[in-house]
């Protein structure tokens, strides 16, 4: 079924689908990621900073705390697969969050994941590197984004 655009409110806006379902509309973005398991030290890393995701039970919402130096950032993100059957392409969404709001949410049933990122330079690839701590200590994972979806 169709759903119907909503003329908007006024003539400049154009048509608006009001019943998309989550992963979509004008704020979502694809993305696709590859993960790989690494298991030896990477290379040169830069642009350390501290992570901590809450994903939110029974939910595709992450609650996200970013800290680099004495500076915080705050982020509530939806992930939701674009092909059920491939678990690499995702549609993106963020909320950018004050701490007040990061606090009031952050007392919702989650799992914690906690981890030090950081970037390593490979050829003409940028890794993004997970160091996890906590109940996941000692795993690392590199991820690096494919830019064509198509």
């Amino acid at each position: 079924m169709q759903a119907e655009a909503d003329p908007g409110p006024g003539p400049d806006c154009g048509p608006v689908d009001w019943r998309r379902g989550p992963g979509a509309g004008s704020y979502a973005r694809p993305e696709r990621e590859r993960r790989f398991l690494v298991i030896a030290d990477p290379p040169s890393r830069v642009g350390e900073r501290q992570v901590e995701d809450c994903y939110l039970t029974g939910t595709t919402l992450r609650l996200r705390h970013v800290r680099v130096g004495g500076e915080s950032v705050y982020k509530l993100t939806q992930k939701v697969r674009i092909n059920a059957d491939d678990p690499a392409a995702v549609s993106l969404t963020n909320t950018y969050l004050s701490a007040e709001e990061h606090a009031l949410l952050s007392g919702l049933p989650g799992r914690l994941v906690v981890k030090t990122r950081s970037v390593c330079q490979v050829g003409n690839h940028a890794f993004v590197v997970d160091e996890f701590h906590g109940h996941l200590d000692g795993l690392r994972l590199a991820e690096v984004e494919v830019r064509d979806l198509g």
